[in-house]
């Protein structure tokens, strides 16, 4: 793992709180390699999700340098656009609640991603089903969410944002509405998976008892990391 997915320089974040400014992030350095599994911990309010936002550049930092795949960012000088064609294709997204479109089956909610990014219908199809496989639900890619218990919508979740193969994931505590047998399965994919397609993965959680899954444990106070 001698590559970098991501590499943050010098974040800082300020919020503007009527006339007072609020900082949240301060001076943060931090290195994922590619393949690398980590877990991102701290108290609520200690920056941990403005950190995750600002990695996958869903908000910009108001001082230091970014670096996704080797290619530094200067969100200031990109375009709306620009910036959604980099998220699209280089940084997947897992949040708590896996947010299916209820209409679609397991199958179209990958394929959706894959449509934005301009894949042929056939590819998609094909590509969506093999993501599924990866995961142990080929035998559900034509259920309905409705259908799919809880760990299995997750684990579709998973998927979508492995579909593109990202350099980066980022997760905001993916595991908060499972059980801890469902909670840990659902982290073994997304370890399993990452390091098959040598993605970085962020993942922030409070739990305690998967942390041996993890290759390392990032911890946040105050706006800063530790150690």
């Amino acid at each position: 793992m001698s590559a970098f997915a991501l590499r943050l320089s010098g974040i800082e974040k300020t919020f503007r709180s009527g006339d007072t400014l609020v900082p949240v992030l301060k001076g943060v350095d931090l290195d994922l390699a590619e393949g690398e599994f980590s877990a991102l911990m701290g108290p609520s309010g200690c920056g941990k999700s403005t950190l995750l936002m600002i990695a996958g550049m869903l908000e910009p930092p108001s001082t230091g340098a970014i670096e996704l795949g080797g290619l530094p960012l200067s969100l200031a000088d990109l375009s709306a656009a620009e910036l959604r064609a980099i998220r699209r294709r280089g940084v997947g997204f897992v949040f708590q609640k896996p947010n299916l479109i209820p209409f679609l089956t397991a199958s179209e909610n990958i394929e959706v991603v894959l449509e934005i990014n301009d894949m042929a219908p056939r590819k998609r199809r094909t590509l969506s089903r093999s993501v599924l496989a990866e995961l142990d639900l080929a035998h559900r890619a034509d259920q309905l969410p409705r259908r799919l218990s809880g760990g299995e919508q997750q684990r579709v979740a998973i998927g979508r944002a492995l579909a593109t193969r990202p350099a980066l994931i980022l997760a905001d505590e993916p595991t908060a509405a499972l059980d801890s047998v469902r909670g840990r399965q659902a982290l073994e994919l997304l370890r399993d998976a990452a390091r098959r397609n040598g993605a970085a993965a962020l993942v922030v959680t409070h739990d305690q008892r998967s942390l041996d899954l993890f290759d390392r444990v990032i911890q946040m106070e105050d706006g800063r990391i530790k150690g």
